[in-house]
């Protein structure tokens, strides 16, 4: 079963935001956009292989997407993680065009694309890391230790792989239509129950529990200030970011529309955008509304944990449940039924943009012949 889908990140939820709500002209915008394209090309490379993990057995197999743990070093992320009783799986998804060249001798990956090469660090050694950290990790939590796997998995089928040395060496490196195929062999590799079913699902709830998703202060990152950041309730459907509050509903004067909880998306904008906690007046100020007891109204219809008291109370911006509340919005549930559930499944609820996400990929694609790993001695 997926306990942890794949989700579309934090941080292209944020590169996307700033590209709806940077004022423009802006310095940065070009290099926003590209990594923007990159974050969704790697986004659209992971959501592709749940066409091929809906090939395994959902009974043996709990899947977990994009879990990100602290360590002494840091923070690792691992793509795909699949844990079985009889061993576990780290799959590393790669969403590149053009031909990959694996050279073992200065432990290198070098792509040539549209005439230009660019060199990345060996994508084993990456995977080898992640398994020593995810081992450390399991010790740590006081975990039984079960034989860890990797797989380095080209996501995009018109990518030609190559090697300058025996391609054996990256026999862990595949194309995703081998990736079934793959587990089915690392299944009759490893036929003997390690660790029972109840603390398998112990494992995937730890991970769940400490998984910290990437949020950057995107500020700091690409030298942007606050007040480059348009506020206002966006309209859905003419992009003007002047919607009024009128009567209980959110009305655009540029083209008509009007929305009952337009407010959900521009609170979650904000979260993204600035933090995850908000007063009465900052809700005023990004809102553009005037009316305290209104945007009291507004803050107490979501439910928000409040931490202060009187004048100085805030109200926390749960990320994941302002996500569920607007899909139920979008889908026509009631939003103020979910609220609750919302509140506690922390791992549901993002919407993806399939349109987008379809043509990242085709950027993504070339004309370049089958794929195949082709040694060269």
């Amino acid at each position: 079963m997926i306990d942890k889908p794949c989700e579309k990140p934090i941080y292209l939820r944020q590169l996307e935001l700033l590209q709806k709500r940077l004022r423009v002209p802006h310095p940065r915008m070009e290099d926003i956009e590209t990594d923007r394209r990159n974050a969704n090309s790697g986004f659209a490379g992971e959501k592709s292989m749940d066409y091929f993990l809906g090939f395994l057995d959902s009974k043996k197999y709990r899947i977990l997407f994009n879990i990100r743990l602290e360590d002494s070093n840091k923070f690792f992320q691992m793509d795909i993680l699949l844990l079985s009783s009889e061993f576990f799986l780290i799959v590393e998804v790669k969403n590149l065009a053009g031909t990959i060249l694996l050279d073992p001798n200065f432990r290198q990956m070098i792509r040539k694309w549209n005439d230009i090469e660019e060199c990345f660090s060996d994508p084993t050694i990456q995977v080898e890391r992640q398994r020593f950290r995810f081992q450390e990790w399991l010790i740590k939590n006081k975990f039984p230790t079960l034989p860890i796997e990797t797989l380095i998995v080209f996501s995009n089928q018109n990518t030609l792989l190559r090697t300058t040395g025996e391609s054996n060496y990256y026999k862990n490196v595949i194309h995703s239509e081998e990736f079934v195929q793959r587990v089915y062999s690392l299944e009759e590799k490893y036929k003997k129950e390690k660790i029972s079913v109840k603390e398998l699902k112990k494992v995937s709830q730890q991970l769940i529990k400490q998984n910290c998703p990437y949020h950057p202060n995107i500020f700091e990152k690409y030298g942007i200030q606050q007040k480059d950041i348009s506020t206002g309730v966006i309209c859905t459907q003419c992009s003007t970011d002047n919607l009024k509050r009128r009567k209980g509903q959110w009305y655009c004067p540029s083209c008509n529309y009007s929305d009952n909880n337009a407010h959900i998306a521009a609170l979650l904008e904000y979260a993204l955008l600035f933090k995850t906690s908000i007063s009465n007046s900052e809700l005023r100020d990004f809102l553009q509304i005037s009316s305290r007891t209104v945007a009291n109204k507004l803050l107490k219809q979501l439910n928000f944990k409040m931490v202060g008291k009187g004048n100085s109370v805030k109200y926390v911006l749960d990320i994941q449940q302002l996500i569920q509340s607007l899909n139920n919005e979008l889908t026509g549930f009631d939003t103020n039924k979910s609220q609750t559930r919302a509140a506690q499944e922390s791992t549901r609820g993002f919407r993806i943009d399939a349109r987008q996400v379809k043509v990242d990929a085709q950027i993504t694609q070339t004309d370049a012949r089958r794929p195949r790993i082709d040694a060269r001695i």
